[in-house]
């Protein structure tokens, strides 16, 4: 994907198509790093989204990539995106950089390659995209000084790409029987318009994981959004 001229020449991104790449296992140490236990799905289950049945193909319910990113050919980042065919929206679930290489604009520049991914995904089902759906950690579960600093800087880099909190009521089920639910943000970046608040909500429950809109968890969400307005 072309660089922009506000970053060296040497930065590149690409798609890894199979865990057989050189730098998948360099990514999944640095995800394993990124993220806590509770937000990781087993590298299993991100090694079974590399099949080339669960990448582009029209008849998928969802399309799912992983990019990596590269700093002269060595990989420093990396997102794992989903788009959902039914839904016309697209999932960032995993983006990092290195902690070495970030604050350079790296990290943007990954996020909207990503997004332009999941675009190419839209016009390859003859579907709109709509936006994206963001899960992003909430500054009032904070435990110090520290992680609210950490946790504000997130949700003003994500609102620095144009995104806005749904509601602040989403809880993440959790992704495996030893792990736990996370209370998170939900944001949304819009592409298109064409999706409310409601349908973003329950949409995203029922393609990620299955839920009905009468779940609990949907319905939890669906109440924070008026507090996200005000």
């Amino acid at each position: 994907m072309k660089t922009p001229p506000s970053l060296p020449s040497s930065i590149r991104v690409r798609e890894i198509l199979t865990p057989k790449d050189p730098a998948f296992p360099v990514l999944i140490a640095l995800y394993r790093e990124a993220f806590p236990k509770d937000e990781r799905e087993p590298t299993d289950r991100l090694r079974e989204w590399l099949k080339p049945t669960n990448q582009s193909a029209p008849n998928q319910a969802i399309m799912r990539h992983m990019l990596c990113l590269e700093r002269e050919g060595a990989p420093v980042g990396f997102s794992f995106i989903e788009f959902f065919n039914e839904a016309s929206m697209g999932y960032p679930v995993y983006l990092a950089t290195h902690p070495a290489e970030r604050g350079a604009g790296l990290g943007r520049f990954l996020f909207q390659c990503s997004i332009d991914r999941l675009r190419l995904d839209a016009r390859y089902v003859q579907r709109p995209f709509y936006g994206c759906v963001l899960e992003v950690e909430r500054e009032e579960d904070a435990v110090d000084a520290d992680d609210l600093a950490l946790r504000t800087r997130r949700v003003r880099w994500y609102e620095s790409l144009g995104a806005r909190l749904i509601t602040p009521t989403y809880v993440q089920p959790a992704l495996t029987e030893d792990q736990n639910p996370i209370p998170l943000n939900l944001m949304w970046i819009q592409d298109e318009p064409g999706l409310s608040e409601e349908a973003i909500i329950e949409q995203f429950y029922s393609q990620e994981f299955g839920l009905p809109p009468n779940h609990p968890y949907v319905q939890n969400a669906l109440l924070g959004i008026h507090r996200a307005k005000h």
